[in-house]
C-alpha cells in the first residue's frame, strides 16, 4: 500500500512538473536548449584559434609568481597544453558545464597543469593552482577570453596565439633563462635606487631601497618581465604592495637581446642595466655545507643537536618548548652534520639533508630559489620554495626549524682564501649577522650525485 502511495505522488509531481512549463518557451528559446548552445559557442571560440591560446596562471596568493601556458583546443573536447615548465605539449580532455556561469575544466589528468594544480600527499592543496576556471567574458574581437579560476580567484586573460606555441614559450624561456638566479646594476625610479634580484623558480623579484627588501611576484614574456598587479589577482591590493618604488609603481621590465648577451632597460627604456652574476651560483651548481661543532655558529650547532636530542616515543624535545613533537620522526634517528645546497643532479635546487634512522637512510630535501645580490658576486640571497617530496613531509617538523633559520639569514658573503699549507677554505656568513656562519665547499657541477660524493 505504501508503495504505491509513493508512485502516485510521483506521477502526481511529474504531472506538476510538466504542467509548470506548458506556458514556458518552446524550441530554441527552451533554457535547456539555449544552454546548450551558450556551451557550443564557447567551445567552437576555443577551437577557432588555429595556433591556439596563451594565458599566464597565476597560482596562490602570489608566492608563486605567474607562469605561462598554451592551450590548443579541438572541437572533440581534446586540447594540448604546454608550458615554459614543459614546452611539449602533453593532450588531455577539457570540459565546459553551466554551474554559476560558463566553467572551463580541465577535467583529465595533464602534469603540465597538474603540476600547479593536483594535490598530493606531501602538499594537499598543490602549488594552489586551478584547472576549473569560470569564463568572465569575451572581446568584442574574440581575440582574447576572460576567466577566473575557482579555486585561487586570480584571474587568466587567455590571448589568441599568432605564432607556433613552442615558438612563443621558448621566447619566454630565453628571457627567463637569461635573469633566472641573476642581480641587475641599480634601478633609478620613482625618485629612488632599487637594487633588484630575480627568483626564477618562485619568480619574485626582491627590491631593495633605502635598505628595505620586499618581494614582488612577476611572470615572464618574451619582451620581458611583468609585475602582477592587483587587476590580476584575487584581491584588491594597494599599489604600494604589488610594485610601488618612491613616488612610481614599477609595472614592467624590458629584457632585450644585446649580441650574445641581454640587457634589461626600464619601463620607458632609457635606463639599460646589466645583468649581474654571482660567484656562487647556485642554480647552476651545488655546495656542501658543514654544521661541525667548530666549523659552524653555535646557532646551528644548536638546532642540529636540538633535532637530534628528539625522542618522539616520549614527547621529549632537546631544548624544551622550541619544536613540536615530530610523531614520525623516530628514536634514534639523527640528522647528518651537513648538507647540499644548490642544484641537483636532477635539476632542482634543494637543500637536502642526511637522515640517518636506525633501519634506513634518506635525503630530506626542501626547495629552495637563489639569487646574485647587486654590486657583490660573493653574495647569495636564499628564499624558501616548498617542500620536497615524503621523506621531508615525514621529518618535517624536526627539520623545518633548521631551514628556517638558514633563510631567515639571508643574504649569505662567500669569503675564500687559502691557508700557508695550501689548504683551501670557504666560509658562508649572513650579511646582516657576522655570528651566523659555517663552512662550506666550493660549487660542485650538477652531475655530481649525492650519494656518490665523499662524507668527510
Amino acid at each position: 500500500m505504501r508503495y504505491y502511495s509513493i508512485l502516485a505522488f510521483a506521477a502526481l509531481s511529474l504531472f506538476s512538473s510538466c504542467k509548470l512549463y506548458e506556458d514556458g518557451p518552446e524550441g530554441a528559446n527552451k533554457p535547456g536548449v539555449v544552454i546548450t548552445e551558450e556551451l557550443r559557442q564557447v567551445q567552437d571560440l576555443l577551437a577557432s584559434s588555429p595556433m591556439g591560446w596563451q594565458g599566464v596562471m597565476i597560482p596562490g596568493s602570489y608566492q608563486y609568481g605567474g607562469i605561462n601556458f598554451c592551450f590548443k583546443f579541438d572541437d572533440k573536447f581534446g586540447v594540448d597544453v604546454s608550458s615554459e615548465d614543459g614546452i611539449d605539449p602533453i593532450h588531455s580532455g577539457y570540459n565546459l558545464t553551466q554551474s554559476s556561469g560558463i566553467r572551463l575544466t580541465f577535467d583529465t589528468k595533464n602534469d603540465r597543469i597538474g603540476r600547479y594544480a593536483a594535490p598530493n600527499y606531501t602538499l594537499l592543496q598543490g602549488l594552489e593552482g586551478d584547472f576549473e576556471f569560470r569564463l568572465d567574458s569575451v572581446s568584442s574581437d574574440k581575440k582574447q577570453i576572460f576567466f577566473t579560476g575557482i579555486y585561487s580567484k586570480n584571474k587568466m586573460v587567455l590571448t589568441r596565439l599568432t605564432e607556433e606555441a613552442k615558438d612563443y614559450l621558448t621566447k619566454v624561456k630565453n628571457v627567463r633563462e637569461a635573469v633566472y638566479g641573476k642581480a641587475l646594476s641599480p634601478l633609478k625610479f620613482g625618485g629612488k635606487e632599487a637594487m633588484i634580484s630575480v627568483f626564477g623558480l618562485a619568480r619574485q623579484l626582491n627590491v631593495t631601497v633605502d635598505g628595505e627588501s620586499k618581494l614582488m611576484p612577476i611572470y615572464f614574456t618574451p619582451e620581458g618581465i611583468t609585475v602582477i598587479g592587483p587587476d590580476e589577482a584575487m584581491e584588491d591590493k594597494p599599489a604600494e604592495q604589488v610594485g610601488q618604488i618612491g613616488t612610481e609603481v614599477l609595472r614592467s621590465l624590458q629584457v632585450k637581446p644585446e649580441g650574445d648577451t641581454y640587457k634589461v632597460l626600464s619601463p620607458d627604456g632609457s635606463q639599460k642595466l646589466d645583468i649581474q652574476e654571482t660567484f656562487y651560483d647556485l642554480t647552476k651548481g651545488k655546495i656542501k655545507m658543514y654544521f661541525y661543532k667548530d666549523w659552524a655558529s653555535q646557532d646551528f650547532v644548536d638546532l642540529l643537536t636540538r633535532i637530534n636530542g628528539i625522542e618522539s616515543s616520549s614527547g621529549k624535545d632537546s631544548i624544551p618548548g622550541l619544536i613540536a613533537n615530530d610523531r614520525w620522526y623516530q628514536d634514534r634517528t639523527t640528522l647528518g652534520e651537513y648538507a647540499y645546497m644548490g642544484r641537483t643532479d636532477g635539476g632542482d635546487t634543494k637543500v637536502s639533508f642526511r637522515v640517518f634512522a636506525p633501519n634506513s637512510q634518506a635525503w630530506a630535501s626542501y626547495y629552495l630559489d637563489f639569487a646574485a645580490v647587486t654590486g657583490d658576486k660573493n653574495q647569495i640571497l636564499v628564499k624558501k620554495f616548498v617542500r620536497a617530496g615524503y621523506d621531508w613531509y615525514l621529518h618535517q617538523q624536526a627539520l623545518s626549524p633548521i631551514v628556517d633559520h638558514l633563510v631567515e639569514k639571508s643574504p649569505y658573503r662567500f669569503n675564500y682564501w687559502t691557508n700557508s699549507s695550501g689548504n683551501s677554505s670557504v666560509s658562508m656568513t649572513s650579511v646582516n649577522d657576522p655570528n651566523c656562519y659555517m663552512r662550506t665547499s666550493l660549487v660542485y657541477p650538477t652531475d655530481a650525485s649525492l650519494d656518490k660524493l665523499v662524507v668527510e
